[in-house]
């Protein structure tokens, strides 16, 4: 689909079905208690969706065993067709809970030992440190706790291969790969880990990723609307993804999973009626109508925490373990809010967000066709007052947990690239001056300070700001924001281009025109 911002006629469509709603469903008769619930719910939803400028969202809420409701909001795409239940989404991150069953499903057949080192599977896996090579486990690759960064994580997601390899092809490129942490010690989120693990389904399994999950949990699950690739999902009714560029919604699917060797991580599609199936079997034990999937001692396990991330949370297998947000982020006292497990899964046009309160067995997924990278942690914390609303709490509106830089990034960006287009056209206006009279206008020394030395310092402390800070920071590189936040990319790239690349071109001029006289 070309990529084209909304028409007003698409803007309408949105506002129109998002009031609305597409009609919420009951899985059985609610009780007037329920119903009201429910009706705030569905009003909240649709306020954060017009304040967010989301095209589209689906949400399934589950209690026990059942699927209590399941809503469908706005649009798909710009032809203005509904979302559904049933319509796919990208899942993003959440796929990595679908990897970690599928290992421990292994396990459990006794194909695999959690406490073996990877290279017992994956006997060609070598890292730069070889000795870090032989140590790192299965289990630390579940609980991310190999010592892969985060940023050599994100890496792989510009890998773009879609052939049949492309997943062990990945992963055999990691030769080099340094790691920040020693194997089982601290908690490093990296892509690495369930691409790694992904790998290891298909060697062991004898089948490819894409396979095993099919037959393994999308049909004992009867996921009819979940796809393993982007080909398949689209053929199938799949929502395109929005990119908020430069705060319109355009249509971006290329941003969207197309590469094979990333599906164990982030490449996998759902519904929210499919999320649904998938939440209550995690609840009950594995089962899923007649159907098990995991021993109630392995699904235990795999929601366990394996590792502390801080204070209040750590992380299972696939899995974020720590007490329901709401709660815990207003009462920083105690630890006696109810255990939640959750995913979320953010992508540059996606937002996916799974939660699981098993004391309660109580679950919510909330699926949206866009992003904002500025501020993603207000699109996920939609689902958390989504929870803490059906628990009986009042939404909370979360303020952004991103900092100033990243929030105004776009308008940051945008002022420093018109101040450094600004010193661009007084420099060619000055040199053209020295150049017609070079005897009487070449600067004295004082004023080399000026010319020279003071615009070199401001450019190397922008590209020093943005290559050596604040990248590192976001856990990104240039290359990474340009696919993930392409509008703020664009400018960051501009910034560099004014700076290390005309910097440079203008020192040189400038001093060529000082020294002329010479």
């Amino acid at each position: 689909m070309k990529n084209k911002p909304f028409k007003a006629v698409v803007f309408l469509q949105i506002l129109l079905l998002v009031l609305a709603g597409n009609g919420i469903h009951f899985a059985k008769a609610a009780s007037h208690s329920d119903t009201a619930t429910y009706a705030a719910i569905d009003d909240y939803v649709k306020e954060r969706m017009q304040t967010l400028k989301i095209p589209g969202a689906a949400l399934a809420i589950v209690k026990g065993d059942q699927i209590e409701c399941l809503q469908g909001y706005g649009i798909a795409d710009p032809t203005g067709r509904a979302v559904t239940p049933q319509t796919p989404f990208m899942l993003a991150s959440v796929s990595k809970s679908f990897t970690a069953l599928a290992i421990m499903q292994l396990a459990e057949e006794g194909k695999l030992d959690l406490d073996a080192p990877v290279q017992k599977y994956l006997t060609w896996f070598q890292i730069a440190d070889k000795e870090a090579s032989a140590e790192i486990t299965v289990r630390q690759l579940l609980n991310q706790t190999s010592g892969f960064s985060e940023t050599d994580g994100n890496k792989m997601n510009l890998v773009s291969s879609t052939a049949d390899d492309a997943l062990i092809a990945s992963m055999k490129q990691l030769d080099s790969t340094q790691l920040i942490n020693i194997p089982g010690t601290a908690f490093e989120y990296s892509n690495i880990n369930y691409g790694l693990l992904g790998t290891i389904v298909e060697t062991v399994s004898g089948q490819s990723y894409e396979t095993y999950i099919q037959q393994n949990i999308f049909t004992p699950l009867d996921m009819k609307h979940s796809f393993t690739s982007l080909s398949d999902a689209k053929s199938n009714g799949a929502s395109s993804g929005f990119y908020p560029f430069f705060g319109t919604p355009i249509v971006y699917d290329n941003l969207m999973s197309y590469s094979r060797a990333m599906t164990s991580w982030a490449g996998l599609f759902s519904s929210a009626e499919d999320m649904g199936h998938y939440m209550i079997a995690h609840q009950n034990e594995g089962k899923y109508g007649e159907n098990s999937l995991l021993s109630p001692k392995g699904i235990a396990e795999l929601h366990n925490s394996g590792i502390k991330i801080d204070k209040w949370s750590g992380y299972a297998m696939g899995w974020s373990v720590g007490p329901d947000f709401d709660i815990a982020y207003h009462d920083q006292t105690s630890y006696t809010a109810p255990i939640a497990l959750s995913h979320e899964g953010s992508w540059a046009n996606f937002r996916s967000i799974v939660m699981m309160v098993p004391q309660k067995k109580i679950g919510v997924v909330l699926l949206m066709n866009t992003n904002d990278p500025a501020i993603e942690s207000v699109f996920g914390s939609v689902g958390w007052d989504v929870l803490s609303m059906y628990l009986g709490n009042q939404p909370s509106y979360y303020p952004p947990s991103e900092d100033y830089i990243r929030q105004h990034a776009r308008v940051i960006f945008v002022v420093i690239n018109i101040l450094l287009l600004a010193s661009f056209i007084r420099f060619l206006r000055k040199l053209k001056g020295w150049r017609r009279r070079p005897m009487a206008s070449t600067p004295h020394w004082r004023k080399l300070f000026g010319y020279v030395v003071v615009p070199i310092a401001i450019d190397l402390l922008l590209a020093w700001f943005l290559l050596a800070k604040e990248l590192p920071q976001a856990k990104s590189t240039v290359m990474g924001t340009l696919r993930g936040a392409p509008d703020i990319g664009l400018l960051i790239v501009l910034v560099l281009l004014f700076t290390i690349g005309w910097g440079t071109i203008r020192i040189l001029l400038m001093l060529r025109a000082i020294f002329r006289k010479a």
